[in-house]
């Protein structure tokens, strides 16, 4: 297993797809820069613009972004046509799609690391008032949090889609809506189930209406949509010769 993700590895850094990833990560830290001066007297602080980030991420580009690059690297293998030389090695089909799950879920954990660095030093050059290293540490907790939640939210939809070859843009469509239409539940009852959105209780209590239970209601989402993924890797891929 150890061998399939030093290879799936290799892999990724030779894929341009991964550019999706930064590009919408800097795309979103613009869009909060014009969005926390609009809204702001002149003084943007570092709570409010790295919560607008938080939020501009999870909505607009994470979804998408998670569902394209994980679909792409699973649905790589029937594209190029590579499948049929690697389980000559022999290797099992199973095992190539967890350590590509695993990698997935690193590039989701670096692309947080990378949001949360990008709006500290966004803020340290608008001197924010109230940048401190505690703040900024707890600022990439949350991010890795919201990374790897909307991953495991977004999973379901990778595997499903990622079965057939060609199919995993529909499920990066699919998870683009999900996003975008997420901001319909935020402050709802469905806040604490949805895919996207039921990581922000772990994160902020500024993103959403804390309501009761909502720990506990968001930690049995993540359990849910994390066996979710599991049953659907075990009857499509496990199953697969």
């Amino acid at each position: 297993m150890i061998l399939l993700i030093k290879a799936e590895l290799k892999k990724i850094k030779r894929m341009r797809i991964t550019y999706v990833g930064y590009i919408s990560i800097l795309l979103s830290a613009v869009i909060t820069s014009i969005q926390t001066f609009t809204m702001s007297d002149g003084t943007v602080t570092f709570a409010d613009f790295t919560d607008m980030y938080l939020y501009n991420n999870a909505l607009l580009f994470y979804p998408f972004t998670i569902a394209l690059i994980g679909g792409y690297i699973i649905n790589r293998e029937y594209v190029l046509d590579s499948l049929k030389n690697l389980l000559v090695i022999p290797v099992r089909w199973c095992d190539i799609v967890k350590a590509k799950v695993f990698i997935l879920i690193l590039l989701a954990v670096n692309f947080s690391l990378v949001s949360a660095i990008l709006s500290g030093i966004i803020c340290l050059v608008l001197k924010s008032p109230d940048l401190t290293i505690f703040l900024f540490f707890r600022t990439i907790f949350c991010f890795l949090i919201l990374g790897i939640s909307i991953c495991v939210g977004i999973l379901p939809i990778v595997l499903w889609f990622s079965k057939v070859r060609g199919k995993y843009i529909w499920g990066s469509i699919l998870a683009a809506l999900l996003g975008v239409t997420s901001v319909f539940v935020v402050n709802g009852k469905l806040v604490n189930w949805h895919p996207v959105t039921y990581c922000f209780t772990f994160v902020s209590s500024r993103l959403t209406v804390t309501a009761k239970y909502g720990i506990i209601m968001s930690c049995m989402a993540f359990i849910i949509y994390a066996l979710l993924s599991f049953l659907i890797y075990l009857l499509i891929y496990k199953r697969r010769k």
